[in-house]
């Protein structure tokens, strides 16, 4: 976990697919983070009223889904956060992929759960091509 105190994060993470949206996992970063007097922007707590916004079965995402993803990546893009912390199965979730991808261009550092640099790839898995977030 980063040293600094009172830096500013936002969780990144799966939740379509996982059992109660994977709140929990969300909650217990969250929980870490603040306890370590960082600040901390959990999207999942802006979305408490909410569940079941992934797909419509076919794989297309829910317009509920499209709204939270469009909130979160502006959220990302328009906010100065020191780290962006992604959650175990990031990659495998298109909104963590989308957050990831906008915090990478916004120059924003990258971390897992324990504070080490998440390697990306490039979205074209055809022409993927590793980088290291620093």
């Amino acid at each position: 976990m980063d040293e600094g105190v009172d830096m500013r994060y936002y969780i990144s993470g799966p939740m379509t697919g996982y059992p109660g949206d994977n709140r929990a996992a969300f909650a217990r970063a969250t929980s870490r983070l603040r306890a370590a007097g960082h600040q901390v922007v959990d999207p999942t707590e802006m979305d408490m009223v909410y569940n079941d916004a992934g797909d419509v079965g076919d794989g297309t995402p829910s317009p509920l889904w499209r709204m939270f993803i469009a909130r979160d990546v502006s959220i990302i893009l328009s906010s100065q956060f020191d780290r962006i912390m992604a959650l175990d199965g990031w990659e495998r979730s298109r909104g963590a992929r989308m957050e990831v991808m906008a915090a990478v261009m916004c120059g924003t550092r990258v971390v897992d759960e324990v504070g080490i640099p998440v390697v990306v790839c490039s979205i074209d898995l055809e022409d993927c091509q590793k980088k290291e977030i620093l």
